[in-house]
């Protein structure tokens, strides 16, 4: 593969990650706090039963991520790619729900 590719891949697998990451940290607060309540009706169960089984699910979630990006396969890389930005698409969407109700507290 060539370095653009591998750039771009290593860039949007941070993203992700990193969104992913806060994501699990505003939730737990947020939940904890009773400022939200989680809609995502996996993460609801998990939370509902012990929040450790949510940050292990999402950690879990994350290596998966991690591993399915390092593969290395010129024909996985439009998959992992478009994959990526999708996700990408959905934990930004996801961090603005999370940033808005957090202004809202602070304001």
């Amino acid at each position: 593969m060539n370095k653009v590719i591998d750039i771009k891949l290593s860039l949007l697998l941070t993203v992700v990650v990193i969104l992913n990451v806060f994501d699990c940290l505003a939730t737990l607060w947020g939940i904890t706090n009773n400022y939200i309540v989680e809609v995502n009706p996996i993460n609801r169960i998990l939370l509902d039963s012990n929040p450790r089984y949510f940050v292990i699910f999402k950690l879990i979630t994350t290596i998966f991520l991690i591993l399915a990006y390092t593969i290395p396969s010129k024909e996985s890389y439009y998959l992992r790619y478009y994959g990526g930005i999708i996700m990408s698409i959905a934990l930004i969407a996801v961090f603005i729900i999370h940033l808005k109700w957090i202004f809202v507290i602070f304001l």
